[in-house]
């Protein structure tokens, strides 16, 4: 399902180098983060996601 998302481009994957450091200094989350813990993936919704959760897929 992850796959399917990731190409239909509602979600995009970041790999996490090492958290604390300056890719993740933008991240809401980094003060909580344990995608190091978790295989070193984080997936966000993109805007294209955000708009297919809020109205369901374009007509």
């Amino acid at each position: 399902m992850v796959a399917l998302l990731l190409r239909w481009g509602l979600l995009r994957e970041e790999a996490c180098v090492s958290p604390g450091q300056s890719s993740c200094a933008g991240c809401p989350m980094a003060g909580s983060c344990t995608v190091s813990q978790v295989g070193g993936r984080a997936y966000y919704l993109t805007e294209a996601g955000r708009r297919y959760a809020n109205y369901g897929p374009p007509a």
